[in-house]
């Protein structure tokens, strides 16, 4: 086992993050996990540490604390509150041999309390974050109207991780703050000025477009067939 308990720690939690089951969690909702846990190591590190502010309420901890033990039990606690149930008996025995490993004494016990305590606090402040929600795509048709998103495999495949959208951020307060405007609907003027605008001067064989709009510079190639917006 490596000396830091930190990227220790990280390792030991990463194949429970990603198990559910015999399936695979994907990657979108794996690095939530990761996220939590982490925060909670990062307030039982600094409460013995030190030196940068705590991610909300600051972890008190006894002088002597073992940073080791705080890690371990921070980390543990946390992701056995969140992963599936498959992994806990992975993360029991990893958690014994590991604090196995650290001289028994106050020092130990210390941070033990330390890491239970910023667990508790980060599992507290994600409570009710909408990760445990049950969110179905609502599929329309199998064949869908324009403008209505076609999903990938037809109406009986779920987008992956569709259940982020109602999930509370770690840092923002709203991921919807930095979502463009959406495009205008199919019968305004501004989409059939800007649809008839792409057709005329985007197809292969424009009697609109000038040579300067047509030619690249850098290749001499059809500018608007490399971006793909030729017809």
């Amino acid at each position: 086992m490596a000396q830091n308990a930190i990227t220790d720690w990280a390792a030991i939690v990463a194949p429970a993050i990603t198990k559910i089951g015999s399936a695979t969690r994907p990657p979108a909702s794996s690095e939530v996990l990761h996220a939590t846990i982490n925060l909670a190591v990062y307030n039982a590190t600094m409460a013995i540490v030190g030196g940068y502010q705590a991610y909300g309420a600051a972890i008190h901890a006894l002088r002597g604390s073992d940073v080791r033990a705080a890690v371990a039990a921070a980390a543990y606690i946390t992701a056995r509150a969140r992963v599936d149930s498959s992994q806990m008996g992975y993360l029991d025995g990893q958690y014994e041999t590991y604090v196995g490993t650290i001289p028994n004494g106050p020092s130990k016990n210390n941070g033990v309390q330390v890491g239970e305590a910023a667990a508790m606090a980060i599992l507290a402040l994600r409570t009710n974050d909408g990760f445990s929600n049950m969110v179905h795509y609502e599929c329309s048709s199998s064949t869908p109207a324009p403008g209505e998103f076609e999903p990938n495999g037809g109406c009986g495949t779920q987008p992956v991780d569709q259940i982020l959208a109602q999930v509370t951020p770690f840092t923002m307060i709203d991921p919807s703050c930095f979502r463009p405007g959406g495009p205008p609907p199919l019968n305004s003027q501004r989409y059939t000025r800007d649809f008839i605008e792409t057709r005329d001067y985007g197809r292969s064989d424009s009697s609109v477009r000038t040579p300067e709009q047509t030619t690249s510079p850098i290749s001499g190639r059809n500018m608007l067939t490399q971006v793909g917006i030729a017809i």
